[in-house]
């Protein structure tokens, strides 16, 4: 299963501090990619189900990295089809004081 990140301008990360930074540049978008199993094992908190239940084995972004001195198009072909519209392209307008 695919998952795609779409980061709007007015993004904010958590820095090295622990402090959150507004990014300079973020990007449009992030693939990840996981590997889910159906299971019926018992779940974190000791539930059991007779219906099997997706769980995610694996997590990895690997295959999406840009590598040295090539464009990242798989990342691109996979999230820009589903890229939502309108996608909000500036930050929005700062609120007046005391909003």
């Amino acid at each position: 299963m695919t998952i795609c990140r779409y980061d709007t301008p007015g993004v904010y990360s958590s820095g090295k501090d622990g402090q959150l930074a507004l990014l300079d540049e973020p990007h449009e978008y992030h693939a990840v990619r996981s590997t889910v199993e159906l299971t019926t094992e018992k779940s974190a908190d000791g539930e059991t189900t007779a219906v099997p239940r997706l769980l995610v084995v694996r997590t990895s972004g690997e295959e999406f990295a840009q590598r040295p001195g090539q464009p990242n198009d798989l990342e691109r072909r996979t999230c820009e089809p589903f890229r939502p519209e309108p996608y909000v392209q500036e930050p929005p307008q700062p609120l007046p004081a005391g909003k």
